[in-house]
C-alpha cells in the first residue's frame, strides 16, 4: 500500500498535477509518517508554489528521517537558494554531492550556484568535472563559457564558446556568446560573423541584433547599428536594452539631449538595469558635472556590485578628477586578475628582500598596447625599490625598455607550466597598472618623474638609418609625423571613430611650408594617403620600409617617431610612444577623453614634451585642428 501510493503520488508530481498529487502524499504521511520520501515530494510542489517555507519545513523532516539522502540535500539547496540564506544552500548542495559524487545534476546545481554568487573560480572548477564525465554536456559548456567571459577572461571564454559552436552549430546561444567574447577582445569583424551565424538560425534573436547594433557603434557605422536598434524594438517597443542601445547611438552623433532622453526612458521601463544610469553618468561628464556623475555610477554599483562597467566610470571619472587615493583603489578593483597567477600573493608596496623575485604583468592585447607605454614609465620608480623583477608584456615594449632597466628580465608569454614549475622564481605579482597605488598619488609623483626623461629607447642603428634617408630626401625640412586614427582591437585596421579623424580633416597642415608632414599611422593606410595626396595636392610621405599592412613592429616604429622634430596624434600608440620618447608632440584627445588625460590640463602629467588639445564637444575635431594650424603656422614662420 505505502509502495504504490508513493509511486501514484510521484507519477501526479511528474505530470505536474499537484492537486492531486498532494492528497495522495498527504493521506500517506497520515497512514506512513516516517515516509520520508512523500515529505519531500510534498516539499518540492511547495518549492513549485513559490511556498519556501513549508518547503524547507517538508524537506527538513524528510532529512531528519533519512539524513543520507543525496536527492533531499539537492531540493534542500535549491529552497535555501530562493530563500536567499546563500550559506545554507550552499552546504546543501556539497553534502548532495557528498553522498552522490557522481550525479551530474548535483555538481551543476553547484556550479550554478557559484555563478550566481559571482564565484567563478569555484564555478569553473566544477563545470569542469562535469565536463571530464560528459565532455558534450550543453549547459555545463554554457555555464564555463559565461563565466570565463563575466570574469573578464575573454580569451578562455572564447575557447570555449568556439568548441561550444562546434558541438551545437544549430543553436544560436552559442554564436551569440562567441560574439561577445570577440566583441570583449576587440574583433569587431569575428564578433559579427558569429552574431550572423546565430541571426541566420534565431532572426528574431534581440540580444543579438542589439549586439550587432553595439558592433557597429564601435565601427562608428551608426546609421546601420540604429538600423538594428530599430529592428529590436519592432518586435517589443518598449524594450529597454533596445532603446539604451539607441541612446548611445545619440550619444556618439553628439545628440546629448536626446541621448539623456532614452537612457531616462530605458531606465524607467527596467530599474534594475545600470547601463542607463552610466549612459546618464557619462553625459553628466560631458557637461563637467563629475559629482552628478558620481553619483549616478554609485547607485548602478549598489543596485549591481559586480558589473564593471559602472565601477571602471567611477574609477576613470575619479582619477580624471586627480583624485589618486580613492581613484587608483576603485581602479585596481576593476582589473581582472590573470589566471595563472592567482596563488601568487600580490605586492603591497613593501620593499622586496633579494631573495624575491616580483612580476610585473600587463595583458598582451594590443587594444591594451597604448595603456602599457603609458603605465611603463612608473617601472623607473620600481626600479628603486627593487632589481630582482620580470615583466610580462608586449615584447617589442620589452625591447624598448630594456636598455634603461638592464638586470631586469622581459618576457612576452607565461603559461602554466612555467607557474607550476616556479621557471622564474616568482614570489610576488602585481598588474603594471596598480604601481600608481604607490607610485602616483600626488602631481609631484608625476613631476618628479618627467625630470627622469625619456623611458624608452628607440634601436639606436634604426634611427640613424631613418635619419640619414629622411635628410637626403627632407633636406632641412622640419619633419612633422602624424596619426590620424586609433585602433579598437588587435587590428591596426580596426578604428576607434570617436577618437580618430577623417584625414581630409588634415589638409591645412599639408600647406605648411618648409616642413615634410609623414604618416606615423600604423595599418594599411596607403589608399587614404594617395586619396588626400591626390585630390588635396598633398605631400604625405608614408615610408615604405615600415610594413603597411596592419602589422605593428614597435622597433621600426618607435626609431621613425625618434627622429621626427615633431609628432601630432590622436590617442593611439604613435602618441603613447611619442611621449615615451620623450619627442615633442601634440595630442588631440576626443571628449571627454581617457582618465589619463586629466580634466582640463593642456599639458601632459605623464609625458613632459606633450601638450594636449581637447574637442570641446564629441565629435567636433574643428577648434582644436584650427588651434593646431595656428600654433604651427605661428612656430614654423
Amino acid at each position: 500500500m505505502q509502495k504504490r501510493l508513493t509511486e501514484q503520488g510521484l507519477r501526479f508530481l511528474e505530470a505536474g498535477q499537484f492537486d492531486k498529487a498532494s492528497q495522495i502524499l498527504s493521506l500517506l504521511i497520515k497512514q506512513y509518517p516516517q515516509n520520508a520520501e512523500a515529505h519531500h515530494m510534498l516539499g518540492i510542489i511547495e518549492l513549485e508554489k513559490g511556498n519556501y517555507a513549508k518547503a524547507f519545513i517538508l524537506v527538513n523532516t524528510a532529512l531528519d528521517l533519512d539524513e543520507n539522502n543525496s536527492v533531499f540535500y539537492n531540493t534542500m539547496g535549491n529552497i535555501e537558494l530562493h530563500r536567499n540564506n546563500l550559506h545554507a544552500a550552499e552546504h546543501a548542495f556539497l553534502r548532495a554531492i557528498q553522498f552522490d559524487a557522481d550525479k551530474l545534476e548535483y555538481q551543476y546545481n553547484l556550479a550554478n550556484f557559484y555563478l550566481s554568487q559571482n564565484k567563478h573560480s569555484q564555478a569553473i572548477d566544477y563545470y569542469y568535472a562535469i565536463l571530464r564525465t560528459n565532455p558534450t554536456h550543453y549547459l555545463s559548456i554554457r555555464g564555463i563559457t559565461v563565466a570565463y567571459f563575466l570574469s573578464g577572461e575573454s580569451d578562455i571564454a572564447l575557447e570555449h564558446a568556439n568548441e561550444w559552436v562546434e558541438q551545437y552549430a544549430d543553436y544560436d546561444e552559442p554564436y551569440y556568446y562567441q560574439g561577445l567574447c570577440n566583441y570583449s577582445l576587440n574583433n569587431i569583424p569575428a564578433a559579427l560573423a558569429a552574431y550572423d551565424k546565430g541571426l541566420q538560425i534565431s532572426p528574431t534573436n534581440h540580444e543579438i541584433i542589439l549586439a550587432i547594433s553595439a558592433c557597429y557603434i564601435s565601427l562608428g557605422n551608426l546609421s546601420i547599428a540604429e538600423t538594428y536598434a530599430h529592428n529590436a524594438l519592432s518586435f517589443d517597443a518598449r524594450n529597454p536594452y533596445a532603446i539604451y542601445h539607441l541612446g548611445c547611438i545619440h550619444f556618439e552623433k553628439g545628440e546629448i539631449k536626446t541621448a539623456q532622453d532614452l537612457f531616462y526612458n530605458a531606465k524607467s521601463l527596467d530599474s534594475l538595469y545600470v547601463d542607463p544610469l552610466c549612459g546618464l553618468g557619462s553625459i553628466e561628464i560631458v557637461h563637467g558635472r563629475d559629482d552628478l556623475a558620481l553619483q549616478y555610477f554609485a547607485q548602478a554599483i549598489k543596485i549591481d556590485p559586480n558589473n564593471k562597467l559602472p565601477q571602471t566610470l567611477k574609477a576613470s571619472t575619479l582619477l580624471r578628477q586627480q583624485n589618486f587615493f580613492a581613484g587608483w583603489e576603485a581602479y585596481c578593483s576593476t582589473v581582472t586578475e590573470n589566471a595563472l597567477l592567482r596563488s601568487i600573493p600580490k605586492w603591497n608596496g613593501d620593499n622586496i628582500s633579494e631573495t624575491q623575485t616580483l612580476l610585473v604583468w600587463t595583458p598582451k592585447k594590443l587594444s591594451d598596447l597604448g595603456s602599457q607605454i603609458l603605465f611603463a614609465g612608473m617601472l623607473h620608480d620600481l626600479s628603486l625599490a627593487t632589481h630582482n623583477v620580470i615583466v610580462l608584456c608586449d615584447d617589442g615594449l620589452g625591447t624598448l625598455l630594456k636598455q634603461q632597466l638592464k638586470p631586469w628580465r622581459f618576457i612576452s608569454k607565461l603559461d602554466l607550466h612555467d607557474i607550476e614549475s616556479n621557471k622564474y622564481k616568482i614570489t610576488q605579482q602585481i598588474p603594471l597598472s596598480h604601481l600608481g597605488q604607490f607610485f602616483r598619488l600626488h602631481t609631484l609623483d608625476f613631476e618628479v618623474a618627467q625630470k627622469n626623461g625619456a623611458y624608452l629607447q628607440a634601436n639606436a642603428k634604426l634611427t640613424a638609418e631613418f635619419k640619414q634617408k629622411y635628410k637626403e630626401q627632407f633636406a632641412n625640412k622640419k619633419l612633422i609625423g602624424i596619426a590620424w586614427k586609433a585602433s579598437s582591437g588587435d587590428n591596426t585596421n580596426t578604428v576607434d571613430h570617436s577618437k580618430s579623424l577623417n584625414l581630409h580633416a588634415w589638409k591645412k597642415l599639408f600647406n605648411l611650408e618648409n616642413c615634410q608632414i609623414i604618416s606615423l599611422q600604423p595599418g594599411d593606410v596607403q589608399q587614404e594617403i594617395q586619396d588626400i595626396n591626390n585630390d588635396c595636392n598633398a605631400n604625405l610621405y608614408s615610408d615604405p620600409q615600415i610594413n603597411a599592412k596592419g602589422n605593428l613592429y614597435l622597433d621600426q616604429l618607435s626609431a621613425q617617431i625618434a627622429c621626427m622634430d615633431l609628432v601630432i596624434s590622436v590617442d593611439n600608440v604613435v602618441l603613447h610612444l611619442a611621449g615615451g620618447l620623450n619627442v615633442d608632440c601634440y595630442a588631440l584627445i576626443s571628449m571627454p577623453g581617457a582618465w589619463y588625460w586629466f580634466k582640463g590640463l593642456q599639458n601632459s602629467l605623464w609625458y613632459p614634451q606633450m601638450k594636449i588639445l581637447r574637442q570641446s564637444s564629441p565629435n567636433q575635431w574643428h577648434i582644436p585642428m584650427q588651434n593646431l594650424i595656428n600654433i604651427l603656422a605661428h612656430d614654423t614662420q
